[in-house]
């Protein structure tokens, strides 16, 4: 079994997150390896933040408003706080 970790996509737009996201899923199948949706997560960094929708396996990746990465907070409004 081999895995990633911790792996950050960005994108300008939806599309091609979308299009950056099935493919990285679709590249990591020929190497043994899964995208576990259930812990996935994406969110949108914008000054009017909606959902994205992002379906693989029939289910939606969660939508945060913050995420934890290396010990920073990134918060939907681009603000970025450091964790104690």
């Amino acid at each position: 079994m081999k895995y990633a970790d911790d792996l950050v996509t960005l994108a300008k737009e939806e599309a091609a997150l979308k299009g950056t996201i099935y493919s990285l899923n679709d590249i990591g199948i020929c190497y043994g390896m899964e995208m576990y949706v259930e812990i996935s997560e994406v969110i949108r960094i914008s000054r009017k933040p909606s959902p994205v929708q992002i379906i693989r396996d029939q289910k939606q990746l969660a939508n945060v408003d913050q995420f934890d990465y290396f010990g920073s907070m990134m918060r939907k409004d681009a603000r970025c706080t450091r964790k104690i």
